[in-house]
């Protein structure tokens, strides 16, 4: 029959790199830099990268769960002023 599979549903619910800035509320940039960093998992498809709901909770998660550095705050608050 033609209906949808498990596969299909996961491809469906797979984010770009902007969706996930946008719900992060941070740059384009600043996700590419958690990917290449190992920190936020993505997956290949073709030439495109994407983040599974999962894998961008846990993510969110283990930011919750590191105690933030006053030299990190202070490093992502310059990078955002050369964005500007």
């Amino acid at each position: 029959m033609g209906g949808i599979s498990d596969d299909d549903l996961v491809i469906a619910q797979l984010l770009d790199f902007d969706e996930v800035a946008d719900r992060l509320r941070v740059s384009r940039r600043t996700v590419e830099r958690a990917v290449a960093a190992g920190e936020l998992a993505a997956v290949t498809l073709g030439r495109a990268r994407r983040v599974t709901p999962v894998d961008l909770e846990q993510f969110i998660d283990r930011l919750r769960a590191e105690p933030v550095a006053r030299s990190d705050i202070d490093e992502f608050a310059r990078r955002k002023d050369i964005a500007s």
